[in-house]
């Protein structure tokens, strides 16, 4: 049955050096270098910390907007985006909805426009949780 076939152990093959696909294939193209990821601004841990706790007791997105309200307010108004990507980019695999709700409150609380982080954390939110309005709204925006 398995005459035809040959079995030997498996080997590593050494890579020599850059494939001529790694390499650019003589096209002169390069990847530009990739600039390093932008630290969380400060605030990120404590509110980071307080929202867990608020998720871990079960929290409505009333309480949990009522403490984003209340620990970025000393959050100057170019660090409030990037605080709540980060936020949302920590809290887990999948944000609850509660929080996706009270950050887009708070961000229309502040007249602000979601960055491209905080808007794709809310749509890759809302579309794993199948909200369609809120997806669509969040599209919108």
């Amino acid at each position: 049955l398995f005459g035809s076939y040959h079995f030997r152990p498996f080997q590593a093959k050494a890579k020599l050096g850059p494939s001529s696909r790694e390499a650019g294939a003589g096209t002169g193209a390069q990847r530009p270098p990739q600039p390093p990821a932008a630290a969380p601004p400060a605030a990120a841990a404590p509110l980071l910390r307080a929202v867990r706790q608020l998720l871990r007791k079960g929290a409505s997105r009333e309480d949990v907007t009522e403490e984003l309200r209340c620990q970025l307010q000393a959050v100057a108004a170019e660090d409030v985006c990037p605080t709540l990507a980060a936020v949302l980019e920590s809290v887990g695999r999948t944000p609850c909805a509660e929080l996706l709700e009270a950050v887009r409150e708070i961000l229309r609380e502040r007249g602000l426009v979601p960055s491209q982080q905080v808007g794709d954390a809310l749509l890759k939110g809302f579309l794993s949780m199948r909200l369609q309005e809120a997806f669509a709204e969040v599209l919108k925006e």
